[in-house]
């Protein structure tokens, strides 16, 4: 239950993470909506008008909302590099702004700050500001939405590769493709950049939690082992 509670823990802080560091946008709509985003560059929410659609995750209603939910991605991703002053040598991975990447450095095992994550796939699930369009997308995705020859009405979502995004369309009830989701999320999460990275992050999770149960298990047998040793040496006695 706890490592459960971790990784989703973990899942939430990243897209807070990438909400809070996408580029303010606007919309094609003509509306006119009072709304804040998070500016990275002066480090602060500022306001802007929304014009109604197409907006990204770094939408904001409040001010509140906004400087509630984006407290701490200064310390996270835009922090600069700091080794700290102790002396062992760990591999550890910081976000370089300049450059747009996650990059390796030593850590000296002690202080520093929280742009400082284990590996690289935890810095750029964290870090990184991904383009849709740029992500690999499988084949099936490309395909136009099937709504199938059934006259059933289910609304369902689809990927669009023109406009990079998932949109809604109304599923017959039969046949149609493997381009058909029954939520936005599970469309977003399975197309998108952050979906791939996550998948990353989760494999590694696991595969860390199988390791440390097998060393567990390892350790548990030799301590047997070792009482039952001692108590046959007692008995002999």
């Amino acid at each position: 239950l706890s490592f459960c509670l971790i990784f989703v823990s973990l899942i939430f802080s990243s897209f807070c993470v990438i909400d809070c560091r996408l580029p303010m946008k606007v919309g094609p709509c003509r509306a006119a909506f009072p709304r804040f985003f998070y500016n990275p560059t002066n480090q602060s929410c500022s306001s802007f008008v929304y014009g109604g659609c197409e907006s990204n995750r770094n939408n904001f209603l409040t001010l509140e909302e906004c400087e509630s939910s984006c407290s701490g991605v200064t310390e996270h991703c835009e922090a600069e590099l700091q080794v700290g002053p102790c002396r062992a040598a760990f591999r550890r991975w910081y976000y370089d702004r300049e450059a747009g990447s996650c990059q390796s450095f030593t850590y000296g095992g002690c202080k520093g700050n929280k742009n400082n994550y284990v590996d690289e796939e935890s810095c750029m699930v964290t870090c990184s500001v991904n383009d849709p369009s740029k992500c690999s997308v499988s084949g099936h995705c490309l395909v136009s939405p099937d709504p199938g020859p059934c006259r059933a009405a289910f609304p369902m979502f689809y990927y669009n590769p023109d406009s990079a995004s998932c949109q809604s369309f109304i599923y017959g009830g039969c046949r149609g493709n493997e381009n058909r989701y029954v939520c936005v999320f599970s469309c977003v999460l399975v197309l998108s950049c952050v979906g791939q990275q996550l998948t990353i992050i989760f494999n590694r999770l696991i595969g860390r939690l199988i390791f440390l149960m097998n060393r567990i298990k390892t350790n548990t047998f030799l301590i047997s082992a070792t009482l039952f040793r001692k108590r046959r040496f007692g008995l002999s006695k």
